[in-house]
């Protein structure tokens, strides 16, 4: 959900009294602490600035409660001065008379409320985990949890090494200002009606022409080459078939866009979602279907759902696939997937997307 007005305000009110009173760094009894069993003001205001850092809007409930034990246990290693000397703009700093979190330096006002971030320990610290899970040492070890693998505790303190330890990396693309309604649908086989016009249907054994429609490919994004297949009653026909079939897109509101993504909007109700999600979009200006994941999804307090979806590059492919048997003569039926063509411009080698928890690492 979205946080409320005010909130960080009193965050950081509550710190600057510990300040004042001479206790930010007492410690005391903190049973839910599970690491240190203690925690000192300092180190509390430290653990909710680390959270507010791991983009928590992008981690799903299980890597979110991770990410809360982790910034407990990570605290002490982080320290706030107001020596900005020879400071990057892209080093964090915290406004305590503000109502947001931490921010680059480069984009706040140099005020006496001013403090600096620095987290140039925990780097050090996270780099010390990840030296020690080569060596086999388990999370529960270090402090970091039973209910986590060593791999994926390793993934997720990579995501956090650079936020936490070195600073913000500002974005890859910038974002433009953008509006007007966009197609979406999370469903899987939907997003296969969209590409192809057609429900999956088994492959057959004759050798078909490939169609025109499959080389169709996306120059950069927003252009494409002019549409050789399709028209306008055409597609209110499959727009029409698709309703009949339950198979319809969602209309979205379009918030910004980038080369990478789009930031969309959605004030109705409509189909759950989950983080990191494949969903199928449709921008304003082209007409055939991109698939994306989902980033990240926040609840405004009206009740507005607002996601960021990362674009896979490439058009994508409808193909069929299954699993390999192990025992002659068996043959498992093919399941809707997706190809993904290589395009050097975005620097992409191409992919294959499989349905939803079927990838295994050396299958």
């Amino acid at each position: 959900l979205e946080l409320a007005p005010g909130l960080w305000h009193a965050v950081h009110a509550s710190y600057d009294d510990a300040v004042r009173s001479g206790l930010a760094q007492v410690r005391v009894v903190e049973p839910l602490n599970e690491v240190w069993r203690a925690q000192s003001a300092h180190e509390t205001y430290c653990a909710t600035l680390l959270v507010e850092l791991a983009n928590p809007y992008g981690r799903s409930e299980r890597e979110l409660t991770w990410v809360v034990r982790w910034a407990q246990r990570f605290a002490p290693y982080c320290s706030l001065d107001t020596d900005f000397e020879g400071q990057k703009p892209s080093s964090y700093g915290i406004d305590t008379d503000g109502d947001s979190g931490l921010r680059p330096l480069g984009l706040l006002a140099r005020t006496p409320t001013l403090l600096r971030f620095d987290g140039s320990a925990l780097a050090t610290q996270i780099q010390a985990v990840l030296a020690q899970f080569k060596r086999g040492v388990k999370p529960s070890s270090l402090g970091l949890g039973t209910d986590c693998s060593a791999s994926a505790s390793a993934r997720l303190l990579l995501s956090l090494y650079r936020p936490w330890g070195l600073g913000a990396s500002g974005r890859r693309f910038p974002r433009r200002l953008k509006s007007g309604a966009i197609d979406f649908t999370g469903d899987w086989l939907a997003i296969g009606y969209a590409i192809k016009g057609e429900l999956f249907q088994q492959p057959v054994a004759e050798n078909r022409p490939r169609a025109l429609r499959d080389d169709i490919s996306l120059l950069t994004f927003g252009e494409r080459v002019a549409t050789v297949d399709g028209s306008t009653p055409d597609t209110r026909r499959r727009q029409s078939q698709a309703v009949d079939l339950g198979m319809e897109c969602e209309r979205w509101d379009l918030v910004d866009q980038s080369v990478g993504g789009f930031k969309l909007r959605r004030t109705s109700d409509g189909a759950r979602l989950d983080h990191h999600q494949l969903v199928g979009i449709r921008p304003p200006d082209a007409e055939q279907l991109l698939i994306a994941d989902l980033s990240w999804l926040m609840y405004r307090s009206d009740g507005t759902l607002e996601v960021g979806v990362n674009v896979l590059p490439g058009i994508p492919r409808v193909v069929g696939i299954r699993r390999a048997s192990t025992r002659p003569g068996s043959r498992e039926p093919f399941h809707q997937a997706f190809m993904l063509p290589p395009s050097p411009a975005l620097k992409s080698s191409g992919a294959l997307v499989l349905p939803p928890g079927w990838f295994k690492v050396g299958r």
